[in-house]
């Protein structure tokens, strides 16, 4: 729920890699770490104190400011969801606090896939695909103005040269809001470069009650507000969230149909909660079963 590409992430159906793994070489990671050595110098001069103290009412920022001074390094590996997200927190955060010091993030060392994070992790629906010459890989890349950092475009622009298909992640909260102006604009500058293999998943689409745009509704919506660039029937409105809590479930049920305990996998509360099964006498295999399928159904 918060902005993670500072740079570009590959993320690579690997068959068999049932927990998803981070790579980061050492040749990618060297720009960063040098950041890092930078900002420890910067944060040891007396003339930074004020923006140190300023960044303290940041509680976030501030923990990867302690981090390193303690002598954080960007590791190459990360194992298992949570190692994951620790590791994007810090890599993220540091886009954000070298300006405060004067200092740029590497942004320009990250121009080639050879240089990028890669997530390496089975994609459930192609587990039992035949290999048919090709590899299915998602390009997660910031958005055109992502943090304010103006000068992601270029990286931007260089990346969707080269994409089979480019999907704009929209909000569905968020598509009457004063950001109309700036998606336009975002979507007009890259008109020549994606042509006719654009398409929007307009995600939180759960969010949608009987007040809200319905699915025709948004689509025209959406179509509207890029001028037409992005069609009708290239826009999908979703409903990520439970999309991946009913597809977490479905392949973490055990022979007996039940779930593992809550206390061992963090993501098993909240599909109960939104399937409806807060009270442990609920949770019997059928309704777990059937609360997969309907989650997923909603989730478009």
């Amino acid at each position: 729920n918060a902005p993670m590409t500072a740079i570009p992430t590959l993320i690579k159906h690997c068959k068999g890699q049932k927990q998803p793994r981070l790579i980061f070489t050492n040749k990618a990671s060297k720009p960063v770490n040098q950041l890092i050595r930078k900002l420890r110098k910067a944060f040891k001069d007396k003339n930074n104190q004020p923006k140190l103290e300023q960044l303290q009412l940041d509680n976030d920022l501030y923990a990867t400011v302690e981090k390193i001074r303690d002598g954080m390094k960007v590791v190459n590996q990360a194992l298992g969801e949570q190692l994951i997200f620790d590791f994007l927190i810090p890599i993220n955060d540091l886009v954000r606090i070298a300006p405060i010091f004067d200092l740029v993030f590497p942004f320009d060392q990250y121009q080639k896939n050879n240089k990028l994070k890669v997530i390496e992790v089975e994609f459930a629906h192609l587990k039992n695909t035949e290999n048919h010459g090709g590899n299915l890989i998602l390009l997660d890349n910031p958005g055109p103005n992502e943090a304010g950092q103006t000068h992601l475009r270029p990286m931007l622009q260089n990346q969707l040269n080269k994409a089979s298909a480019d999907l704009v992640v929209m909000d569905y909260t968020q598509l009457k809001s004063e950001a109309d102006a700036q998606i336009r604009e975002d979507l007009e500058e890259i008109t020549n470069t994606v042509k006719n293999r654009i398409y929007a998943l307009v995600n939180k689409f759960d969010n949608c009650d009987r007040n809200g745009m319905q699915v025709n509704e948004a689509k025209t919506f959406v179509e509207s507000l890029t001028n037409g660039l992005i069609r009708k029937e290239n826009i999908y409105p979703v409903a990520a969230k439970i999309g991946y809590l009913a597809n977490q479930a479905r392949y973490a049920c055990l022979e007996d149909g039940s779930l593992p305990e809550v206390n061992d996998v963090a993501w098993i509360e909240d599909f109960y909660q939104e399937a409806g099964l807060r009270r442990e006498t609920y949770r019997t295999p059928e309704r777990i079963a059937e609360s997969i399928d309907d989650l997923w159904e909603a989730s478009r």
